[in-house]
């Protein structure tokens, strides 16, 4: 299941070298995995089985894996109507992250979450000083 360093690409290394070689090859394997699994976890909780994970996935790009994991659990509360049950708090990464779903995936999700997505984000982006 884990994968190793080719032998051209060992022979030419250190044992020091090409033991971190493999070491990293094992982590990037094992955190592209947990990134995967997320993904389609992401999907499920909003019930969006193909939108919800290339969601994930563009914020895996943008943020990493935990920037990604604070923006998703917050579009889950949105999507879940937990946002309005109490005052809106957001750090500056939910809120752009937010803002990113919404500029480029609005158009594929479910009717009532694309508004309120929408008018939160623009709702936040009015009162942002900057």
């Amino acid at each position: 299941m884990t994968r190793t360093p080719s032998p051209a690409i060992v022979a030419d290394m250190t044992p020091r070298d090409a033991f971190l070689a493999e070491l990293r090859d094992r982590t990037t394997f094992h955190l592209e995995k947990l990134a995967q699994e997320s993904a389609e976890t992401f999907g499920r909780y909003l019930n969006l089985p193909e939108t919800g994970p290339r969601i994930y996935r563009r914020l895996v790009e943008t943020y990493e894996l935990d920037g990604a994991r604070e923006v998703a659990a917050c579009m889950i509360d949105l999507a879940s109507g937990v946002f309005y049950q109490g005052a809106i708090m957001l750090t500056e990464r939910e809120y752009l992250g937010l803002k990113l779903i919404r500029d480029e995936f609005l158009q594929e999700l479910p009717r009532e979450t694309a508004r309120e997505l929408h008018e939160l984000v623009d709702t936040l982006g009015r009162s942002d000083p900057t």
